[in-house]
């Protein structure tokens, strides 16, 4: 038996519940129905002053005298009272010893502030006396296999029935922190065909967390998919290492994420902050644990179809079975436009599907061996050579499922080629198709799509996380040596305590980035004309100079960066110039001076940023650069540290990077030096956060890659101290 402090939640063999009425209306008397309807075998205890029985059972006064009669001790104690009651009531099952709590209650954090003290008491209790507490706000749990309907939501009763245990089938346990929609997703894909092994609500996490469950559901047997319903992760630690188990495990997870249309409360100095948005964080997480994001509950199901069904897809080559020509044609056209392949096949297998079809049946692919193949068995035999012929890593079985009586094509006929072959088939439907056929469907483990838009989406998300598991399979760690990690802190901790203001200006970046070891270009910051003119002949022309200013985060914006200069005349005016475009924005108590700078030779323009993400730390961006950024929006995103590998991968995955490889006769840019950059800056990122560092936001942009090969120059930097990104 496992020792995971929430089994005992899970699998509780007494449950007392707070609450319990006779009452045949009302949320507590749901609760027991469903408890009591779900076929739970254990005790199941009633708690109420009020009542001397319930439901035929002994209805006790407190907790306390109930565990004193109870011949074992309560697991389980459910409180379904008003808010005001529940500190009581958590106090007794304390006294009682219960071995957890879940509480049903509302009127907590999720109400007001001072509510939320309420809360901070619940967890407060729950540390003290040992005991695990979902909740508050929850609606409670499913567990399929040991018959706990600990919910009052009806949902549940779609997996009462004998088709929720079916052997061999693949299982979803799903965790919501919304209860409706947490059981209207599991409905839905109940509905589906789609079997389960648990449901949670986990309300507001005063104590159990999401992260918490996944950790136990991932080494659950009888589960194979998670599924998430995210609001925010509370525990960023436990979920990450949930994932990364469920990565070593082979199960899959598809996440919902919501609240991802507004970036929140914060200060956006950086291209990296205004254009990151709230989300960003969680894209890079889900990407770099291969976890499959969805939008919203009809994808979701779509996938969990997909996922539970279809072994691991091998690849993008599929093949389209139908008996209707325009069907196929929809299909096909959804499918390529998803990144899916549809190959002509070979002669060899075309040939063998015309030998049983008419004459006006096509075979390259599509395949449509029209309406009449179902009634003559083609369509099943078409199946079975596509499967074998060693030319496809997906079958689409195109049908019209409308009898609620009877199935034209008996899909065990195409699951056992299927199985054989190991490929995987998936249906489309294009009429609404029928609960019997569904169901037919789904015993021979074939998933009924019925929305093509749908079935493409969730078809190429499973796609890609098979690419993105392979690709973290061969993921290099990053190491980080002490002497640098000392380096770095110290160049760090100078650079911001050297400062007076939020945003360090270039040149402060600049000496900070070189002295942690990084590359940087030969300039120098200058207070006179002359001192600039000097510099420029020392550094070498063409030289740019630019205005320097914590204040002044967008240089080129008020006139302040003035490019190619070749004389020393030109120097001295271009001086002069920015400094007084300066002066007009910013006290002259705040500008450095004026730095002087190497111009850069042609090249790509790329920006590299960072922004500290109050749930995951550092998230590195990268993107097209210069004021193109916040124009194109083609900006890919990293949880720091990367390693040199990851920092490639990463360019690499935007829509520009065709741009590196020599686009229209231009010459190739080596990634390397860039990469390097971004996996050093990465690296910065995490040891300054760990030791305790504030940056809110590092920003190099543009970089400049030359096109000559010769390297990049960091053309802009700025960094702002103090707060993290909300």
């Amino acid at each position: 038996m496992t020792t995971h402090s929430l089994h005992s939640f899970f699998h509780p063999e007494r449950i007392a519940v707070f609450g319990a009425t006779p009452n045949a209306v009302g949320i507590r008397s749901r609760f027991l129905e469903a408890l009591l309807g779900g076929g739970y075998t254990g005790d199941v205890i009633p708690i109420n002053p009020s009542h001397q029985e319930v439901h035929g059972r002994r209805c006790y006064p407190t907790i306390i005298e109930a565990a004193a009669d109870a011949k074992g001790k309560i697991d389980l104690a459910v409180i379904a009272i008003p808010a005001n009651g529940v500190i009581a009531a958590l106090e007794q099952c304390a006294v009682a010893r219960a071995g957890s709590v879940l509480i049903l209650s509302s009127g907590f954090a999720e109400e007001s502030t001072e509510r939320s003290k309420l809360q901070e008491r619940i967890a407060a209790i729950g540390r003290e006396a040992g005991m695990r507490i979902v909740g508050p706000n929850s609606e409670g749990y499913l567990n399929v296999f040991h018959n706990v309907s600990a919910t009052f939501s009806p949902t549940v009763e779609l997996a009462w029935g004998p088709e929720g245990k079916i052997p061999g089938r693949k299982r979803v346990a799903s965790i919501a922190q919304s209860g409706g929609v947490g059981f209207g997703m599991l409905h839905r894909a109940l509905k589906a065909g789609i079997q389960f092994s648990y449901a949670i609500s986990t309300g507001n996490e005063a104590d159990v967390t999401a992260g918490d469950c996944l950790d136990y559901m991932i080494e659950d047997a009888n589960t194979d998919v998670l599924m998430l319903f995210l609001e925010s992760i509370r525990d960023v630690p436990r979920f990450e290492a949930a994932c990364q188990r469920a990565l070593e495990l082979k199960k899959p997870i598809v996440a919902i994420k919501v609240g991802r249309s507004a970036a929140g409360s914060r200060a956006t100095q950086s291209h990296t902050a205004s254009i990151a948005g709230w989300a960003a964080a969680y894209d890079a997480f889900f990407a770099k644990y291969a976890v499959i994001p969805c939008s919203d509950l009809s994808e979701s199901t779509a996938i969990l179809g997909v996922l539970t069904t279809c072994p691991q897809l091998k690849g993008n080559r599929v093949a389209v079975l139908t008996p209707s020509g325009g069907s196929g044609a929809l299909i096909s056209d959804t499918l390529e436009r998803h990144g899916l392949e549809l190959p002509i096949l070979s002669e060899k297998t075309q040939k063998a599907i015309l030998a049983m079809v008419p004459s006006y049946a096509t075979a390259q692919n599509p395949v449509d061996v029209t309406a009449g193949a179902t009634r003559t068995g083609a369509s099943v035999k078409a199946a079975s050579i596509l499967l074998e012929c060693g030319e496809i890593d997906l079958l689409v079985s195109v049908h019209s499922l409308t009898s609620e009586t009877s199935i034209m094509v008996d899909p065990q006929e195409i699951a056992r080629p299927s199985i054989a072959s190991g490929v995987p088939v998936t249906a489309f439907c294009y009429t609404d198709p029928s609960s019997f056929a569904r169901k037919k469907m789904i015993d021979a483990g074939i998933y009924v799509h019925a929305d093509a838009q749908l079935m493409g989406t969730a078809l190429a998300k499973t796609l890609n996380r098979a690419r993105q598991v392979e690709a973290i399979s061969k993921r290099s760690a990053v190491t980080i040596d002490a002497s640098s990690n000392e380096r770095t802190v110290s160049a760090v901790r100078r650079a911001l305590d050297a400062s007076a203001a939020d945003m360090l200006c270039e040149h402060e970046v600049s000496a900070m980035l070189k002295e942690c070891g990084i590359e940087v270009s030969n300039d120098a910051l200058c207070r006179s004309a002359d001192e600039a003119v000097s510099a420029a002949q020392r550094i070498g022309f063409p030289v740019v100079v630019k205005i320097q200013s914590p204040l002044i985060a967008h240089k080129t914006e008020i006139g302040g960066v003035k490019l190619g200069l070749q004389s020393t005349q030109a120097v001295r005016e271009a001086y002069q110039a920015v400094l007084q475009a300066g002066r007009q924005v910013a006290p002259t108590d705040s500008i450095h001076g004026v730095l002087v700078q190497k111009m850069a030779p042609p090249g790509h323009e790329v920006i590299i940023g960072m922004i500290n993400d109050a749930s995951f730390g550092p998230l590195m961006m990268v993107g097209l650069g210069g004021i193109a950024v916040e124009l194109f929006k083609d900006v890919a995103y990293g949880h720091a540290p990367l390693s040199h590998d990851e920092a490639e991968a990463l360019l690499r995955s935007l829509k520009s990077s065709a741009l590196f490889d020599g686009f229209r006769g231009k010459r190739r840019i080596d990634l390397t030096s860039l990469a390097k950059l971004v996996a050093q800056l990465s690296q910065i990122a995490h040891v300054a956060h760990h030791a305790g560092c504030l940056i809110a936001e590092l920003e190099l942009n543009p970089v400049i890659v030359h096109d000559d090969g010769s390297g990049f120059t960091i053309a802009d930097a700025l960094l702002r101290q103090g707060g993290i990104a909300k």
